[in-house]
């Protein structure tokens, strides 16, 4: 009888991993929660479409300094649906407050509404937030300069466009002036679990 107890306890410890890992649950870099196995599961047709988005005229030079090369297009900044270089991704990271980066390279998991907000591209963060700009960020900046540009770009937004929509755009974007912060496809509401690399920044 002793042993029939510890065969069901065994059994029951045994189906409770099962049910937590089951579970697991997975943040966006937008704050949006999905079961952790849902998005393991899209994780190839998601960087496809981000694959075919990078290879879009717009999106291949950097969305700030205008960089060309395989390196122009290597990160994102998730909350504006900008595609950046690397130089100007680590000045985005300076202002963690301000933009959500994440690689592109096919490393770390895409979030449906992660892939949803990069729908927009370059060249609606370059219609919306660039119309006004006079001086513009070269690719031979300084990560200095590269920070303060991105604090005048994103942070504070002085050359934004006036208006809240564009006629005649050849884009449909989703991401907005204002960073993305819901999902356009439902989430899963539970607990926290993240992989992204870039909260130890």
């Amino acid at each position: 009888r002793g042993r029939g107890l510890l065969a069901q306890a065994v059994l029951g410890v045994a189906a409770g991993l099962t049910a937590g890992i089951a579970s697991v649950m997975w943040t966006s870099k937008l704050g949006n929660q999905y079961l952790k196995a849902e998005v393991e599961s899209h994780h190839q047709a998601n960087m496809g479409v981000l694959r075919k988005l990078r290879q879009r005229a717009d999106n291949r030079r950097c969305a700030d300094c205008g960089s060309t090369g395989a390196e122009a297009n290597a990160w994102a900044i998730v909350n504006f649906g900008a595609f950046v270089c690397t130089a100007c991704a680590s000045a985005h990271r300076v202002r963690a407050d301000v933009s959500k980066v994440k690689g592109l390279s096919g490393t770390y998991l895409w979030g449906a509404d992660e892939v949803t907000a990069m729908s927009g591209g370059n060249e609606f963060v370059e219609r919306m937030l660039m119309q006004n700009c006079g001086s513009r960020l070269t690719c031979s900046a300084s990560h200095q300069e590269r920070v303060n540009f991105v604090d005048r770009k994103y942070g504070r937004q002085l050359w934004k466009e006036d208006q809240t929509e564009l006629s005649g755009s050849t884009v449909q974007p989703v991401a907005m002036v204002e960073p993305i912060s819901t999902a356009a496809a439902k989430p899963v509401a539970a607990g926290s679990a993240s992989d992204d690399w870039f909260e130890g920044w």
